[in-house]
């Protein structure tokens, strides 16, 4: 068997982890210059012969993509063998795997102003805007509720809690301020409970970690804060508490209610510029990048700048996986970096993703598959990337008119997006 193209051929062995699509395991004849699309020719004509005796329906033309050495094959079979230093007297292996499904746009929720924060949970989307107010959005796109208070745009967003009765979150702000919030769905009603000062210039990240009770901020001002994230309580800074009056819920029954002023837990020293992303890896370790270069690791119990890796550029945004631990990062360089920070050598960049023509301002990884990872950017789009193919992205999802400035994977079936054109735009990702 071979695939047309010139008299060159190479010995090739078809195999895929999917029991659903293997076909007989011996080698082959493929010609150097078969591409993709004649690889995936060829299976499909294996699976035909393979299944024709099966009494079932059988199986319809099936789209893969195939890995060679690890690293999606995006060139013709000889090139990429050439240039992976692979010896052609030897029979070479090609692992077939299913072919990821473009993402889909559904719809899009219009904003007053620039997007600039998103976060889902279950059912619920977040958002933050330039015009200095968050709201509250169901899975479908219908609005629950507009949260206003802040007198700067909103800068980040993060979830603290949300179930079928209320939900909590912390907002942040070019205002200097973070803002806790609670809302009740039986009620319609909502409370601003509790106001984090002590920042001294615009806070641009917060991140929360459920399991210890806080939240880590990032600022402008270049300092990393610890507040308290637990609804109860009546911990306050060491000035006492300072009550004043914000308002809830704009859409949906207007409330009233006193909120308490706090100062942090602690803060942590160390940029030396603006810090723009915060995350983070357990709940007693922080990372936290900058506009100084610098991607810093932080211990809370001791205060103490642990790690840094110093990139070439000014970081936008940093995303770890839950899979794999790698740490993505995107900013003014136009790439997005992986680093590995488990390994000695995680100071260096791990592999660099290649496509982006302007500044890439938020990352995302997927939660679902270890390989891939999302990109925004200035260049007005996103970009799905599989690491086993660092030079060319899976897909390039073109809805934005405008700048991306956030974006949220964190539902396995849903990338949602902000942009400077007034959208959030929502994609449906399947298999």
């Amino acid at each position: 068997l071979w695939v047309p193209g010139d008299m060159s051929q190479l010995q090739a062995k078809l195999v895929t982890k999917d029991k659903r699509y293997q076909v007989p395991d011996v080698p082959l004849g493929v010609s150097s210059d078969a591409l993709p699309v004649d690889l995936n020719g060829l299976v499909n004509s294996l699976l035909l012969r393979t299944h024709e005796q099966d009494t079932d329906q059988g199986i319809n033309h099936v789209e893969f993509d195939f890995l060679v050495n690890e690293e999606l094959l995006r060139s013709a079979l000889g090139d990429h063998v050439t240039e992976k230093g692979l010896s052609t007297e030897s029979v070479i292996e090609i692992e077939f795997v299913l072919k990821r499904a473009p993402p889909e746009p559904l719809f899009s929720i219009p904003h007053e102003d620039w997007v600039s924060a998103v976060e889902c949970l279950e059912s619920r989307i977040l958002t933050g805007c330039c015009d200095a107010i968050a709201r509250l959005w169901d899975n479908a796109g219908n609005s629950i509720a507009e949260f206003s208070g802040h007198q700067g745009a909103i800068k980040d967003v993060a979830w603290i809690s949300c179930d079928n009765t209320s939900a909590v979150f912390v907002t942040a702000s070019q205002d200097e301020d973070l803002r806790m919030w609670q809302y009740h769905f039986d009620t319609s009603s909502s409370s601003c409970i509790r106001v984090c000062r002590g920042h001294t210039q615009s806070v641009e990240s917060v991140a929360v970690n459920a399991a210890s009770g806080r939240f880590c901020s990032g600022s402008w001002d270049g300092t990393l804060k610890i507040w308290p994230s637990e609804v109860s309580g009546d911990t306050v800074n060491s000035e006492g508490p300072t009550p004043k009056r914000f308002k809830g819920a704009k859409k949906k029954g207007k409330t009233e209610v006193v909120a308490t002023e706090e100062g942090p837990l602690s803060t942590l020293l160390g940029h030396g510029q603006a810090v723009s992303s915060v995350l983070w890896l357990d709940r007693n370790t922080v990372c936290s990048a900058g506009w100084d270069h610098c991607i810093r690791l932080w211990d809370l119990d001791s205060g103490v700048n642990t790690s840094t890796l110093t990139g070439m550029n000014a970081f936008r945004s940093i995303a770890v996986s839950p899979l794999n631990g790698l740490l993505a990062s995107g900013g003014s360089g136009h790439h997005v970096h992986l680093w590995d920070l488990r390994v000695p050598d995680g100071k260096m960049v791990k592999m660099t993703l290649m496509s982006h023509t302007g500044w890439v301002s938020s990352v995302d990884w997927s939660n679902t598959s270890e390989n891939e990872v999302v990109s925004g950017s200035y260049d007005h789009t996103l970009r799905l990337w599989d690491t086993r193919s660092p030079k060319v992205p899976l897909y390039a999802m073109t809805s934005h008119e405008a700048k991306v400035l956030c974006l949220d994977w964190s539902q396995s079936q849903m990338i949602a997006s902000g942009g400077a054109d007034n959208q959030l735009h929502i994609h449906r990702v399947v298999r």
